[in-house]
């Protein structure tokens, strides 16, 4: 289970005066079995020929963890040429793990209800990916279920089992902070806050951030 938030900020003064995006989450993996691991990277960069990006996850570990594969795999010798080139290699990569779980699971003859929760219950994973393109942030979440991407239209997002507590948190910032200053601080005091509320998010935090230049995509962890 996971907190996994989203965050894009207008303004970060001097450190970053055009702004930022910030992912941060736990480190708390659960197991079918119950068995718990608190430590749990669940923010990653993947690299492009050309930029490099943020990709938070929430769900199966093992199989968002393989998604995240196939996306290092397919990005490296990839140039990001337009705005669209980033969510369809993570759409792509998220749907290689998707078919293979059909193709695994074909002879069950599941209904269709029956691979709605397959997807959407007992294998269920979601990732948020944020980036940078011609200077202008981009947030998007996607999930197996769906295979979408879905990109965020206001300044963030959670996912995981903490989001509906992660929203109002966020919610209750950007009324007090519109342009989120300071995000990174928010997103850190947001994810302690769920994880000391929530049951199956655990310390420690991670945080990543991706600030605008001119020609590529950047970030740092």
């Amino acid at each position: 289970m996971t907190i996994a938030i989203g965050i894009i900020s207008k303004s970060q003064g001097s450190q970053s005066p055009k702004g930022q995006i910030v992912l941060a989450s736990d480190s708390q993996t659960t197991y079918p079995g119950g068995q718990k691991r608190l430590d749990a990277q669940k923010i990653n960069i993947v690299e492009f020929s050309n930029a490099r990006i943020l990709v938070a996850q929430a769900g199966s570990a093992e199989l968002a963890d393989k998604a995240i594969e196939i996306m290092r795999r397919d990005a490296k010798n990839k140039k990001v040429g337009d705005n669209e080139t980033i969510p369809t290699l993570v759409q792509a990569s998220v749907r290689e793990v998707r078919n293979h779980l059909v193709e695994l699971n074909r002879g069950c003859n599941f209904s269709e209800e029956g691979w709605k929760r397959f997807f959407r219950d007992e294998n269920a994973f979601t990732l948020l990916f944020g980036y940078y393109f011609e200077g202008k942030p981009y947030i998007y979440t996607l999930d197996v279920d769906w295979c979408l991407p879905i990109p965020v239209r206001n300044s963030f997002r959670a996912i995981g089992c903490g989001a509906t507590l992660g929203e109002f948190l966020l919610k209750e910032y950007s009324e007090a902070f519109p342009d989120f200053a300071y995000s990174d601080v928010i997103a850190t005091a947001v994810v302690e806050k769920v994880i000391r509320n929530v049951e199956g998010c655990g310390r420690p935090t991670w945080v990543g951030i991706a600030y605008p230049v001119s020609d590529a995509t950047a970030c740092g962890m």
